[in-house]
């Protein structure tokens, strides 16, 4: 396990797409730089090494709709799963929500494809150089999980009952500013 995943989501993402344990050849995610993410199950990241650049694809198949439901009905029922989510951080029972509705957050070695464009063995060193990026982005933004499983950050948001577009407030003032703060919304619902 890459020693620089310091976050409990970081270390699962790395324990559940390696079972059998921590690669041999242990490297950081340094030199792997996430290019795009495709809600739903695909991350593009560049690999540089030396003077070679490479491209490696993350492929993971989103979570139905149906699980989701469940899952937010869960998440929505105690804020403390919504308070941890806006503060960054994801709470540790998030996955037992997401197996109870016949599913994981976390891809396992049968939920996800990589590949890479280098001529090198397949599966390549670039490998644990993606997987372990993946694991320090993770680290810092666990909504890229919610993203890479089909829904992004904003649709969370949403879906937890809070307001993330809200109207903007008229004022009667002709002459008065607009505040360049974003106002959130809650739902009294979900607290």
């Amino acid at each position: 396990m890459s020693s620089s995943s310091h976050s409990w989501w970081g270390r699962q993402w790395l324990l559940r797409i390696r079972p059998e344990g921590p690669a041999t050849r242990k490297r950081s995610g340094r030199g792997a730089q996430i290019v795009s993410i495709v809600p739903g199950g695909e991350v593009t990241l560049r690999v540089e090494e030396n003077v070679n650049r490479f491209h490696a694809r993350f492929q993971t198949a989103a979570i139905a709709p149906e699980v989701w439901d469940q899952v937010f009905a869960k998440l929505k029922s105690e804020a403390r799963f919504a308070a941890k989510l806006l503060v960054g951080e994801l709470p540790e029972p998030i996955d037992h929500a997401f197996r109870n509705a016949g599913a994981s957050l976390f891809p396992g070695p049968a939920d996800f494809h990589i590949s890479c464009n280098c001529e090198l063995a397949d599966p390549c060193m670039h490998v644990d150089l993606v997987l372990n990026a993946l694991a320090e982005a993770i680290d810092r933004d666990p909504f890229l999980l919610f993203e890479m499983r089909g829904f992004t950050p904003t649709a969370v948001i949403d879906a937890l009952g809070f307001d993330t577009n809200p109207e903007p407030e008229t004022s009667t003032n002709p002459g008065a500013q607009s505040s360049a703060v974003t106002r959130i919304d809650f739902n009294s619902e979900t607290f």
